[in-house]
């Protein structure tokens, strides 16, 4: 399902999948933010998380730890991200010749509550 990266369009699709004749059992949204609008449209379902339907989430937003019941996420390392964004573009501004690479953090699952 797509959605908005928002709490309303995460609703909105656990709401199509909740429609399937075969639901999921099991979650991994692209933020956390739609996937507190699908633990919220689970819950008005009547679905019990993890019970009835695990979600993991990616991000780790602030708020993800005092959901109800708190969820489970990926951390992405945000500080190491904007040290090596400010770093490449200091390099930029300074006239330093880039070439083009990937460059690779490594995430963390945050084990919480809402994956069984």
């Amino acid at each position: 399902q797509e959605g908005d990266f928002d709490c309303a369009s995460g609703h909105q699709a656990m709401t199509r999948l909740l429609a399937l004749p075969e639901r999921p059992t099991a979650l991994f949204v692209c933020n956390d933010m739609m996937a507190m609008g699908a633990i919220s449209a689970a819950h008005q379902a009547g679905l019990v998380i993890p019970r009835d339907l695990s979600i993991v989430g990616y991000d780790n937003v602030a708020l993800a730890e005092f959901m109800s019941p708190p969820l489970t996420t990926v951390n992405q390392p945000k500080e190491e991200l904007g040290r090596l964004a400010v770093t490449r573009l200091l390099a930029r501004i300074n006239g330093e010749a880039l070439a083009d690479h990937l460059i690779t953090v490594d995430p963390d699952l945050v084990i919480r509550d809402s994956c069984a």
